[in-house]
């Protein structure tokens, strides 16, 4: 789920509005090394989604898909009680917000690596080259800078994401893929993210567009037209970032339909 900048998108899946969200990071240290990439062969793959429309588009045969839906506690103990004994790799997937200005609405990005406060995380090398091979052959150049991630919901404020790029250097952020990336450490299961821009860098997001999503990751409509009723003049902010986020994820089901034989068993 993306943020302003990079943060996850607290969305309205009805209105197709994503949220951004900011915080504060530190200095990085590297990690142990990732992973190198195992074939899948009978093994299945964890996708990790913010949002129901992002579980929707990330399902598939080989599948097992854990939305976060912006409760970043329930989202650990999930991936904890998993048996990961027959998984052949982890996914970070979704939306997320653009903090470089060079990352644009419905670009794609796939990280080499992943930072979270005063940690980084590699994405798998082998893992996250090839799924860039599938996407650009398929015309979707993918961005491999890095993505950082924030919990809790702040402000989508462009001059908030534009301290954050600085403080982080980061082309991305979003709420899941840092809690992806340390639970696939522990486990050893090569990790890498697939992620969609809904929102760049000079965007505010309109308070609409920053409410909690629901248990299931849907929108809370009835929060929705309260803040619009509140707040009628952001109705023209709403409906541009709900254009936003409708074409990230024409891209993101795009990059979904090329990555079939991550995704489906053959």
């Amino acid at each position: 789920m993306g943020l302003a900048g990079g943060a996850h998108a607290a969305g309205l899946d009805s209105l197709a509005v994503t949220a951004s969200q900011l915080m504060e990071i530190g200095a990085a240290d590297i990690t142990k090394p990732a992973p190198a990439t195992r074939s899948l062969g009978e093994r299945s793959l964890i996708v990790v989604v913010g949002m129901q429309s992002e579980a929707k588009a990330a399902r598939g045969s080989n599948t097992e898909v854990i939305t976060g839906a912006m409760r970043e506690d329930e989202l650990r103990a999930k991936l904890a009680a998993l048996d990961t004994s027959k998984v052949g790799a982890l996914i970070s997937f979704g939306v997320a917000g653009g903090l470089d200005p060079s990352v644009k609405v419905g670009d794609m990005v796939v990280p080499d690596t992943i930072i979270y406060n005063n940690r980084t995380w590699r994405a798998s090398p082998e893992l996250s080259r090839e799924i860039r091979l599938k996407l650009e052959r398929a015309g979707i150049f993918a961005h491999r800078g890095p993505i950082v991630g924030v919990e809790g919901l702040t402000q989508g404020r462009a001059d908030w994401r534009e301290q954050f790029r600085r403080t982080t250097g980061a082309d991305a952020v979003d709420m899941e893929t840092h809690i992806a990336a340390e639970f696939a450490e522990s486990r050893d299961i090569p990790f890498t993210a697939i992620r969609a821009i809904s929102d760049t860098v000079g965007q505010t997001l309109p308070p609409a567009a920053m409410l909690p999503l629901n248990e299931n990751g849907g929108v809370r409509m009835n929060l929705v037209i309260g803040s619009i009723l509140w707040n009628p003049g952001q109705i023209g902010d709403l409906i541009r970032t709900g254009r936003d986020f409708q074409t990230a994820m024409e891209t993101l089901r795009r990059g979904r339909a090329e990555l079939g034989y991550l995704f489906d068993k053959n």
